[in-house]
């Protein structure tokens, strides 16, 4: 059965995810969370959504999987940074944006959100598009077009951080239902909260991996298999092998949503080791295979006109990744 915290940290989960629209709708800002994962725990599935850039040079740097790993490898510096205050930078693609720290009560930064989709200097974002389109094979025509979609109209880091403080006191509460056990439970219980906690952490980081199993949990942890099992299901409501197929699932969601990737890669990527049984277990989850879900989510698929201009591009069977043959 779910503790009291368990429940609150998901209504809360959900909370954050209802401003972060309001902003987005409201004030047109595209917010991001980053390096959260382990301390999100239970939340992060419905966090998973922000977790991904969408302005158009993002979507460009997506479509090459060692570019994106290339800013996922970044994300440890970034955070570091972040641990002394909320700053303004550029990525090596050229893009601008704010990065806002995401702290506990005790003041260590756990992870950070960024504010971004915009430029400081129109040229310099234009060359290092163009770099990046160098150095990971892309085009650098769409690289440089995306640049110019950009915008210079940087929002004031004041006004932008008052907008953001509610957000950022959300998370210090979610870390916070997230890693204390129940006050009034036995220190047997507390224990076994902290050790459940422990066990989200490693597996929110390493559930991409197509071999990671229970087992992998129970002997990092010196835990029998049994025991981890109950403690999964006890504190989850779901099981093991049902939490690491939604990850992935939701995982592979986002590369159809943001990336033209082909689809072997994306499942090699979301932890399916065979793209066909992939392929089967996306339909049975969301209902659609997973081109179908590209060709209605993915503005890429939107225009024909920019579908054939991938595949003159280059780019391995986009007009399959799009159009569903099933």
């Amino acid at each position: 059965m779910a503790s009291a915290h368990q429940i609150l940290a998901r209504e809360l989960g959900a909370d954050i995810c209802r401003y972060l629209d309001f902003i987005k709708d409201n004030y047109g800002l595209h917010i991001t969370l980053h390096h959260i994962e382990g301390a999100a725990l239970e939340s992060w599935p419905q966090l998973l959504s922000y977790n991904y850039h969408d302005c158009a040079l993002c979507m460009e740097i997506k479509s090459s999987a060692k570019a994106w790993q290339h800013c996922v490898e970044r994300q440890n510096k970034v955070k570091e940074k972040a641990a002394s205050g909320a700053y303004i930078g550029t990525c090596y693609a050229g893009v601008t944006e704010w990065i806002f720290p995401l702290n506990d009560l005790n003041g260590e930064t756990v992870g950070f959100m960024c504010v971004s989709g915009y430029t400081i200097n129109a040229e310099m974002s234009a060359e290092r598009a163009s770099a990046a389109a160098f150095r990971y094979s892309l085009s650098k025509t769409k690289m440089k077009i995306a640049a110019t979609k950009l915008s210079p109209e940087i929002p004031d880091g004041k006004t932008l951080g008052s907008l953001l403080q509610p957000i950022q006191s959300m998370f210090k509460t979610l870390f916070y239902l997230n890693s204390t056990a129940e006050a009034t439970q036995h220190i047997t219980n507390a224990d076994r909260e902290r050790l459940y906690s422990d066990m989200m952490n490693y597996i929110n980081h390493n559930y991409r991996n197509p071999d990671f199993s229970l087992k992998d949990v129970s002997k990092r942890f010196s835990i029998s298999y049994a025991h981890a099992s109950r403690l999964f299901s006890e504190f989850s409501n779901v099981s093991f092998s049902r939490y690491i197929r939604t990850m992935r699932i939701e995982t592979a969601k986002r590369y159809m949503e943001h990336t033209m990737i082909p689809i072997v890669f994306a499942a090699s990527e979301c932890g399916f080791s065979d793209s066909n049984y992939f392929s089967a277990v996306f339909k049975a989850d969301i209902g659609i295979s997973p081109r179908e879900y590209r060709r209605r989510t993915n503005p890429a698929c939107q225009s024909k006109t920019e579908i054939k201009a991938l595949h003159k591009g280059g780019t391995d069977n986009v007009s399959s990744d799009c159009d569903d043959k099933n």
